[in-house]
């Protein structure tokens, strides 16, 4: 049973690619036999020149390379018609609890708390819940020199065992105070007004239920964080922003997101 659950999952995680390295390898060994026998190559184009279904299929390919040209078009041009809402003001801002789930992050994770805490948000509305999800290192002891530096601000929580990050918020969900909730990743720095930015559509607009943030690189120095920016900016800078203009964004990241605590509630425990 081991080795099927394993052969199952092994599918899950890359069925798609085996098909279509499959299918690959297949079409270039059928135009490699064919190279081989010009009278089959020869049979091959006469019978693709009067098939109806081949016809079928180049205007449907047709079809769809002008469907996603002009989907682009249209993405790109809601993209630069986005307009972020402009922050509000202390008193307009609404009670915050921001969840820190942690794992395994170190000293980074002390830096990300502090970075919440110094960030331009009145403390006195701002909750900050950080998470260590059963870490094997010394992450809890950056959690407790956080929760010495800024007391008042900082409650842990302390799983004795690695349940995975969506338990580690739904924990940090239970004992959040304020009406919105945020969720920040243990290795990101916000910057100073990333809190008031990310909350301010909230206050501005009773209907908004979640608001993504924008999520960049650290280290764009080396080669590889640096192909992360690209995808990052395309997903961001790009696609949300365009459906952002549609007031419908699909997808909020885990990274930094923000949510009204009431809706989150009613699927908490889904």
């Amino acid at each position: 049973m081991r080795i099927i659950a394993s052969c199952l999952n092994f599918y899950k995680q890359h069925g798609i690619n085996i098909i279509k390295y499959c299918a690959f390898l297949l079409s270039t060994l059928g135009l490699v036999i064919m190279w081989q026998q010009p009278p089959a190559m020869l049979d091959f184009q006469n019978t693709m020149a009067q098939s109806a279904w081949i016809h079928t299929l180049g205007l449907v390919g047709f079809g769809v390379a002008v469907s996603t040209a002009i989907f682009y078009f249209w993405l790109g041009w809601n993209a630069f018609h986005y307009r972020p809402v402009s922050p509000v003001k202390d008193s307009e801002l609404p009670d915050l609890t921001v969840v820190v789930p942690a794992y395994n992050e170190g000293a980074l994770v002390l830096q990300t708390l502090r970075s919440l805490a110094t960030g331009d948000y009145p403390s006195e509305k701002l909750q900050l819940i950080a998470v260590d999800d059963g870490s094997k290192d010394n992450t809890w002891h950056y959690i407790e020199a956080a929760c010495e530096e800024f007391s008042a601000q900082i409650l842990a929580i302390r799983l004795l065992k690695n349940r995975g990050k969506r338990r580690a918020l739904y924990e940090g969900f239970k004992k959040a105070n304020g009406s919105i909730l945020v969720t920040v990743d243990s290795d990101s720095i916000v910057e100073q007004n990333t809190l008031r930015n990310l909350v301010s559509p909230f206050a501005e607009d009773p209907d908004c239920g979640a608001v993504a943030g924008n999520v960049r690189v650290l280290n764009r120095e080396q080669i590889i964080p640096r192909m992360i920016e690209v995808s990052f900016v395309f997903g961001f800078e790009f696609i949300r922003s365009a459906q952002s203009v549609l007031r419908t964004v699909l997808c909020t990241p885990g990274a930094l997101a923000a949510y009204r605590k009431d809706l989150v509630l009613e699927v908490l425990d889904e």
